[in-house]
């Protein structure tokens, strides 16, 4: 719960209050780590709360204007991630890494963003805020991102070509209208007759 708040203070900018979630979430970290939560023991127990600590420190600070102590504190974070028992599915389900490389990107450092997205591509293929965020800091270092989309990105996308009788005049069907009804019209989804 002191998670939760800390985040939300963190976000709407109450830093006063956030610190105070801060410390109350430190104080329950000892009694987190006495909760085991898989068979190989209490390694990740113990380090899941450090991993939330980082995390609220990073948003506190990034709300302060410090970028480096946010981007230092979200470094520590990946490297606790890292270290993580395996488990499946895995105890902390937040890739760390995504934060980190939004950080680098509003910092104007997007070849080391371009790095850290890389680098959660490679533990977690085809993440879609990784590959914006892959695509952002190659944008601007102004190098072009050559990527085929695949049929499975175009549905991401909610672009996929259609193939059926009913929508033979359809040129595309947007699979995803609640969460972009922007690109809905009344035309679009109407089948041919």
């Amino acid at each position: 719960m002191a998670f939760c708040a800390a985040m939300a203070c963190a976000n709407g900018g109450k830093l006063d209050q956030a610190g105070t979630e801060l410390a109350a979430l430190h104080e329950l970290t000892p009694e987190m780590a006495k909760v085991s939560m898989d068979p190989q023991g209490l390694h990740n127990a113990e380090t899941i709360p450090q991993i939330m600590e980082h995390f609220v420190e990073a948003r506190i600070a990034s709300a302060g204007h410090e970028t480096d102590a946010a981007i230092e504190n979200l470094r520590e974070a990946v490297s606790l991630e890292d270290s993580l028992d395996y488990n499946e599915p895995p105890d902390w389900l937040y890739p760390m890494r995504e934060p980190l490389g939004a950080a680098l990107l509003q910092a104007g450092k997007p070849a080391e963003a371009e790095r850290v997205f890389r680098e959660d591509l490679k533990r977690n293929a085809r993440n879609p805020r990784s590959m914006f965020g892959l695509a952002e800091s190659l944008k601007r270092k102004a190098k072009p991102w050559k990527h085929k989309p695949r049929s499975s990105s175009l549905r991401l996308r909610g672009e996929m070509p259609i193939r059926s009788w009913r929508y033979r005049n359809c040129k595309r069907l947007v699979l995803f209208p609640l969460f972009f009804p922007q690109l809905v019209s009344a035309r679009s989804l109407t089948p041919a007759r």
